[in-house]
């Protein structure tokens, strides 16, 4: 109930995400009121107090689960969204599916900034169910952030010979359960994702936002600030925070108007107010929020910067950014849920291995002695798993073209590798052989790891020939390196053509930094390399 409190609520939240410089990554609370909720939590499993904090996380998931399926459910019905089920095997979710089904949502989300909408009962009225929907989104996220540290604590502060309460709760249905929830959720939910940014639409929607505000409408013409940072907030007399002298500082609580915004050298988004240039956020690895935008207004037409340097003022180099639009927006939502539940299967994944090294012998895991929990942990994410692999069919209508199945399969391998290795302090990795044998038992692999009295699948056809993988993680890396290595030679053939071009035409070689990947290969390429590594 508290941490919904933390946010913004109605237009307010969507104008906080909307100005964000990385809505997929940033703290969106007004303070660090979050962090300490959370390290309560934490102290709580750390303190022999484990299966409490367990189960009372596991209840407060279910919850917002079920506030999240009413919100989605009333979007659905205002947006007029339907859903898209193409190349997506939803048969294999079984009963309930439907309810966290995400797919299609983004259709009925305009492709315009909210500055530019229009001011009306309908829009007022949609943008109240949409902020509330991001809302039940941004909680089951952070809630499966406090799972994952609850777990990670439980298993840091003793690994006892008998089950403990905790342990008894991991194998509970109530847990399987909600971790099912999760992973539908996210299935989906990715999928949209990677629908949306695999288009050229959502690439030109995106390079438009960079360009300057005389040659494009995504700048608003003013921003209404808060200041939330504890520590309040520093006023410089220009862009660059090292190089421009400090001219005063602003309250938490205090709200002041800015008139542009652009991002510096260091990679910070810097607000032009009346008194002085102020940070987004904080520098560092924290990252914490100095700002948040309550509001934004009117649209911009000229460029401030421009304007000043031909007048001949000092003007340092930054970036323009402008205003995304709603539908972008909702995606980097969305796109949020890849970060938390890879959180998750890492804890899982550790809980597994500190329970599989309880086994002193071979023996033992013959007899089938592994501890309760353990077992259920391995089935439930290797099943869990196994769907979200086997759920994108490629013989079907696409949904996704074949970037976005790229970008979808690299995001899956991406939690695959975070369940199947645990890095240590002396950067040594430590396999998880059990998920690793049920994951490639689900992919039709019988003679896994030891002598059984199974015969082992073939991997030849009738003449002898060696068969590609079909589906399971093996296909998706096939899959994705197979799309990569084809996209990178159709970029590396257009620049060759550009050269060509560019030397006919003016004698030389062009100076201008080319492109040799797209982003869909940038996120998907590096996992399945890093997996056959």
């Amino acid at each position: 109930k508290l941490y919904p409190l933390l946010m913004p609520t109605g237009r307010q939240l969507l104008s906080h995400i909307s100005c964000q410089s990385a809505p997929s990554v940033a703290s969106l609370t007004h303070s660090t009121t979050a962090n300490v909720l959370m390290s309560s939590v934490k102290r709580l499993a750390a303190n022999d107090e484990s299966h409490k904090a367990i189960t009372s996380v596991v209840i407060c998931l279910d919850i917002q689960l079920n506030e999240l399926e009413q919100r989605l459910q009333k979007l659905r019905e205002h947006s007029g969204a339907e859903k898209v089920f193409k190349n997506l095997n939803t048969s294999l979710e079984g009963k309930g599916k439907d309810k966290l089904n995400t797919s299609g949502i983004l259709e009925g989300i305009p492709l315009l900034p909210l500055h530019r909408l229009k001011d009306d009962d309908s829009t007022e009225k949609f943008l109240r169910y949409l902020s509330l929907f991001m809302n039940s989104i941004l909680s089951v996220e952070w809630m499966t952030h406090v799972l994952s540290s609850v777990i990670k604590a439980a298993v840091l502060s003793g690994w006892g010979k008998t089950e403990r309460d905790w342990q008894k709760d991991i194998s509970s249905d109530k847990l399987q359960s909600v971790l099912q929830r999760l992973s539908t959720l996210h299935l989906y939910s990715l999928h949209e994702v990677c629908r949306i940014r695999s288009t050229t639409a959502y690439e030109d929607r995106d390079e438009e936002r960079w360009k300057a505000a005389d040659e494009s409408n995504c700048h608003p013409a003013s921003y209404s600030l808060r200041i939330v940072c504890p520590d309040g907030a520093v006023l410089r007399d220009g862009i660059e925070i090292d190089s421009c002298a400090s001219i005063g500082g602003l309250e938490m609580g205090e709200v002041i108007g800015a008139s542009d915004r652009c991002i510096n050298g260091s990679g910070i988004m810097r607000y032009r107010t009346e008194k002085g240039w102020i940070s987004e956020q904080t520098r560092g690895c924290a990252r914490e929020p100095v700002v948040e935008v309550v509001s934004f207004h009117g649209v911009a037409t000229r460029c401030r910067r421009k304007d000043e340097r031909e007048e001949g003022g000092k003007t340092e180099k930054c970036i323009e950014c402008g205003v995304p639009d709603l539908c972008s927006i909702s995606c980097a939502v969305l796109a949020r849920l890849q970060n938390s539940q890879s959180n998750l299967y890492s804890s899982l994944g550790r809980l597994i291995m500190h329970g599989f090294r309880s086994l002193y012998s071979i023996t033992q895991l013959q007899q089938g002695t592994i501890k309760v929990h353990i077992s259920a942990l391995v089935k439930c994410i290797s099943h869990s798993l196994s769907l979200n692999f086997s759920a994108i069919s490629l013989d079907s209508d696409e949904s996704l073209s074949e970037a976005g199945i790229s970008m979808y399969f690299g995001n899956m391998l991406n939690i695959f590798h975070t369940c199947l290795y645990e890095d240590k302090r002396d950067k040594t990795q430590v396999l998880n052989v059990l998920f690793l044998c049920n994951m490639l038992l689900h992919d039709g692999v019988d003679n896994v790891l030891f002598t059984t009295d199974h015969i082992a699948k073939t991997s030849d056809d009738d003449e002898g020939k060696k068969v590609s993988p079909t589906f399971g993680f093996l296909s998706a890396i096939r899959f994705v390196i197979k799309f990569g290595l084809s996209d990178m030679a159709q970029i590396a053939k257009e620049n060759a053509l550009k050269d060509i071009d560019t030397k006919q035409d003016k004698g030389q070689l062009s100076n201008r930094a080319k492109q040799r990947v797209s982003k869909a290969v940038a996120a998907s390429f590096p996992a399945a390399i890093s997996l056959l590594r």
